[in-house]
């Protein structure tokens, strides 16, 4: 092999750990390592590594003959994360945006003022399945897993729609317009008013359940709490109970504050106490967030939250365990770089209770209504679905020559839109975010290959 036909690859990257260097590819950080002596002698001239590190390098492409290498690396990424943006899979019916608690982070009065407090009726959810099918249909993966997520506010506040709406998921499952095997029906509620009728209609219709819960009862009652201001916990607790005796699935969801900052790093413990199978942090976003933390605070709170996050995921050894980990995780082990975080880039439809169609539950983008637009609707044909794609770290310019561009996923539009006003800003918890895994990832590789 001609060692001088080879150069560095413009992707080529590479961190210092003690004596140790390891170098990964900015759009698919496989690692390889060295020792830094090594790495001092090739950074300055190629004939000086031996032919077997050359042909590692080559085959990681991070050496190349020419820059056409880079630029066709570059575009079979870009190829592979198209391939995942035209993907419907989510479908949300928010069946209300009304709440029978009043959490201090909760955006739910800001979005009745958008969309209007009144309840989902039948038809405009069955109006939202099928125009959801009609997407189904256009899905290159046809065997991809698929979900309808019944949103709110609190979804069992507008029971009638819901059985109904059960009953017709069932019908065409029966059908097989919709994968028994493939989809998923899932319920995220704040469990107070799940009672044995409640359990009964689950259990019937196979649902998931998704509860919000802060953590142990002093931590949560801080601010999970009632309309007349009491805390929520022991309702909660109750609901878990019972969900664990009739073997409902349910998952949690904990939103990250000022109050529960110092203990997340053990929620693994929490979660096992009730037997929640899997659960997923939430991050404070939008305007809500200034609520419990200054605007001048929100990076330490951010950092903070992160830590404990991925300590959380090293304590637990439980890659699957929680969500945003389980993401990052995934997309690591099956080189499935860049992930996507926000599923308005064109993976979900998002149907508010008056019947307008959006792509994200909670900015204000009416893309029409499910009772007047055709069956050739598709949501990732709307301009402000481009504009989300545009986000994305892997062609924003934004992101030139940022290092963990392979596990970053653009972060929360919304978000940013509320904090920077503007929908196209960085998202700095996604970035703190990727960075911190993608440091993880790449010496936990180096941790197993050479030193156990």
């Amino acid at each position: 092999m001609n060692k001088k036909l080879f150069h560095f690859s413009r992707y080529l990257h590479w961190k210092k750990k003690g004596r140790n260097i390891v170098i990964f590819h900015e759009l698919h950080p496989l690692p390889l390592y060295c020792s830094y002596r090594e790495w001092k002698k090739i950074s300055v001239s190629l004939n000086k590594a031996d032919i077997s590190f050359i042909k590692q390098l080559k085959k990681y492409k991070l050496i190349i003959k020419s820059k056409k290498d880079d630029n066709k690396e570059y575009s079979k990424t870009v190829q592979k994360l198209k391939a995942r943006l035209n993907q419907v899979s989510i479908l949300y019916l928010i069946l209300t945006w009304d709440c029978n608690f009043s959490c201090k982070y909760c955006t739910t009065a800001q979005n009745a003022k958008k969309w209007g407090n009144s309840n989902m009726s039948f038809e405009t959810a069955k109006a939202g399945i099928n125009l959801w099918l009609q997407h189904l249909k256009d899905n290159s993966n046809k065997n991809s897993d698929c979900f309808i997520i019944f949103y709110g506010g609190e979804p069992f506040l507008n029971q009638e729609t819901l059985i109904k709406t059960l009953a017709y998921i069932e019908e065409l499952q029966k059908q097989k317009k919709i994968s028994r095997k493939h989809s998923h029906v899932l319920i995220p509620t704040n469990g107070s008013l799940i009672d044995k009728k409640i359990i009964k209609l689950l259990k019937k219709y196979k649902t998931e359940i998704v509860i919000a819960i802060d953590g142990p009862k002093k931590i949560n009652d801080y601010c999970r709490k009632d309309t007349n201001d009491n805390g929520t916990f022991l309702k909660i607790e109750k609901t878990l109970r019972l969900l664990e005796k009739n073997k409902i699935r349910t998952s949690a969801s904990v939103a990250i504050t000022p109050f529960n900052l110092n203990q997340i790093h053990n929620y693994y413990l929490f979660c096992n106490k009730y037997h929640i199978k899997q659960f997923g942090f939430n991050i404070l976003k939008g305007r809500s967030v200034l609520n419990l933390v200054s605007k001048k605070n929100i990076n330490k709170y951010y950092t903070k939250a992160v830590n404990g996050i991925i300590k959380n995921f090293v304590l637990s050894k439980r890659p699957n365990f929680e969500a945003l980990m389980e993401t990052k995780y995934n997309t690591f082990s099956n080189h499935l770089f860049p992930p996507i975080d926000c599923g308005g880039c064109g993976n979900q439809l998002v149907i508010q209770p008056n019947g307008s169609i959006t792509n994200c539950p909670f900015l204000n983008y009416d893309l029409g209504n499910v009772k007047t637009v055709g069956k050739n609707f598709r949501i990732w044909k709307t301009k402000i679905v481009q504009r989300f794609r545009q986000r994305l770290p892997l062609w924003n310019k934004l992101y030139k020559n940022y290092e963990a561009k392979s596990l970053n996923g653009g972060g929360c539009p919304w978000n940013v839109k509320e904090l920077k006003g503007n929908i196209s800003a960085k998202d700095d918890f996604a970035d703190i975010f990727a960075q911190k895994v993608l440091d993880l990832f790449i010496w936990s590789k180096f941790n197993k290959k050479y030193e156990n």
